[in-house]
């Protein structure tokens, strides 16, 4: 759980600019993700095939190189209800009123949490452009 804390902790300090928000385009690979209960981090080896694919106003997401699941996404500024910061959320397929994503984006790495006490993390690489 602390590990959870310490990821809203860190949407905090990259809240400051509210002008604008961190671009998502391009592909991302799984590289670890993080139990939100227990706190365990599991790594995910490269090439896994659990990859995120955002453009201007779409995403898919694939699982063992198959498409899962793709629609449209919007990022916005808002307000966690865990911590009452102020971060960068997602929100897919405009479902406003489901699960509350916020994501940190930082030196390639793309982190997505769920706002809640015992919300997962994920953390993808992005993938190199060909």
């Amino acid at each position: 759980m602390n590990k959870i804390l310490l990821f809203f902790f860190l949407i905090s300090l990259f809240a400051c600019n509210k002008d604008s928000l961190p671009k998502l385009i391009g592909r991302w690979e799984l590289k670890k993700s993080i139990n939100g209960f227990t706190g365990a981090v599991t790594n995910h080896p490269p090439n896994n095939g659990t990859v995120l694919e955002f453009s201007a106003y779409t995403y898919k997401r694939f699982s063992a190189g198959t498409l899962a699941k793709s629609g449209v996404y919007k990022t916005v500024k808002d307000r966690s209800s865990l911590t009452g910061e102020t971060g960068n959320r997602i929100i897919y397929d405009n479902e406003t009123d489901l699960v509350r994503f916020f994501y940190i984006l930082e030196n390639g790495l793309l982190s997505i949490g769920v706002d809640a006490v015992d919300g997962p993390v994920v953390v993808y690489e992005r993938e190199n452009s060909h």
